[in-house]
């Protein structure tokens, strides 16, 4: 059997790579970090079965044995019009792959904005002692609210085991019966099809409160849904854009509701709050409060197959790859 060439543009440590090599004799990797196409080794290109990059894409002419592009990230939308993502390439990113991160990250951000911080960091940062601070900065409990999560994938379902964690009611929105299920038996009170009234479906189970949180990864037509149902002084948290655009907040609509918007984004936190949060996690996952459902094994052979049930949307817990 022949070599299979994949250039890496993206640096990683040696250590990496060499975990790379080490998964087949048949693969020879070269590393060469490009930011954009013009920065691709032009001198191998021709003979470039797999692509790991970040932006970096060459014409289809000059990679004609190129059968695999997996992106540095989950997002590819600054590259969709790329004609390589139209053709017969096998196409991947890290949809998935920072599942527990992103959902802690989530549930600091509720927590964050439930025990109001933006506010005593501003008025830390003036260095003024609130009037009224009693009811400026009266916290609201995740304990007991009402989380709404607009798209229940793979983030979206570790948010509402964390949130279960810690006392939260959680709806989810889910197509179809097997999704439905799978919801609530990883601990989603209600499921609810977002091909419906998704807006008054969740004023219905909620007694017409709402929500007191919405984690929301669609975007879209579900963010303005998910306007119509958060409740008084919620909070609706912005992670993505699934459906192909962000959602239009209306300024007029967040003043009479009284909620908060807020983007969901892990970096820019320092290494100790980010370890901080994880431990505090990781004692509830040790307490039994978290845990992590898991298809079979996939083989190594069988890796193209279980890529296609992905996008096939099939896989409905976690897919691990069984490596030799």
């Amino acid at each position: 059997m022949s070599d299979v060439l994949v250039l890496m543009a993206v640096r990683f440590p040696e250590s990496l790579v060499q975990r790379v090599r080490a998964v087949s004799p048949r693969l020879k990797v070269e590393v060469h970090p490009a930011s954009d196409a013009s920065e691709l080794p032009g001198h191998l290109l021709p003979d470039v079965e797999i692509l790991y990059t970040v932006r970096a894409l060459p014409d289809p002419e000059a990679a004609p044995s190129l059968r695999w592009i997996q992106f540095h990230y989950a997002g590819i939308d600054h590259v969709a019009d790329h004609p390589l993502l139209r053709g017969d390439v096998r196409i991947t990113t890290l949809s998935g792959a920072a599942v527990p991160q992103m959902a802690e990250f989530v549930l600091m951000a509720m927590l964050g904005l439930g025990r109001r911080l933006p506010r005593l960091e501003r008025d830390r940062a003036d260095k003024r002692w609130a009037e009224n601070r009693f009811d400026r900065f009266r916290p609201i409990d995740l304990d007991g609210s009402t989380v709404g999560i607009v798209g229940y994938g793979s983030v979206g379902r570790e948010v509402a085991r964390l949130c279960r964690a810690f006392g939260a009611r959680v709806l989810a929105t889910a197509r179809g019966t097997e999704r439905q299920v799978f919801c609530r038996s990883l601990g989603a009170e209600i499921a609810i099809d977002p091909g419906g009234d998704l807006a008054e479906a969740v004023r219905e189970a909620t007694g017409g409160r709402g929500a007191d949180v919405v984690y929301d990864t669609v975007g879209g037509d579900a963010f303005d849904a998910a306007t119509r149902c958060i409740a008084h002084e919620g909070r609706l948290l912005v992670v993505g854009f699934a459906s192909g655009r962000w959602g239009r907040p209306d300024p007029a609509h967040l003043v009479t509701r009284n909620y908060s918007i807020i983007g969901v984004m892990p970096s820019g936190y320092d290494r100790e709050t980010k370890r901080s949060a994880q431990a505090e996690l990781l004692a509830y996952r040790r307490r039994g409060g978290l845990r992590v459902p898991f298809e079979p094994p996939v083989a190594f052979d069988a890796l193209p197959e279980g890529l296609e049930r992905l996008a096939r949307r099939e896989v409905l817990g976690k897919l691990v790859l069984q490596v030799p």
